[in-house]
């Protein structure tokens, strides 16, 4: 899903799922403390923002993850669509 010219290593490209999971989880986790929680939102926006020409490009070429294939583009544009506006509403 890493695009080709990218600045990302090839040992963190294999590993961008597990880079992106860690990510959420660490601002989810921020989420939960009142006082950080509007800064965590926003970082959340920006992390869905960046990560969303990567979705689109795996969705439409149809690409894999391990033995799995990328969600087709309309749901995984909701659910994005979804977290998006949850996140808005925190800030």
């Amino acid at each position: 899903m890493i695009p080709s010219g990218s600045l990302v290593t090839a040992s963190l490209a294999g590993r961008a799922g597990e880079v992106k999971g860690l990510l959420e989880l660490a601002v989810a986790a921020v989420l939960l403390s009142p006082r950080s929680a509007p800064v965590a939102a926003i970082a959340l926006i920006v992390l869905l923002v960046a990560m969303c020409p990567a979705n689109v490009r795996a969705a439409l070429a149809g690409l894999t993850m391990g033995a799995k294939s990328a969600s087709p583009l309309r749901p995984r544009t909701a659910i994005q669509v979804a977290f998006l506006v949850a996140a808005a509403t925190a800030i």
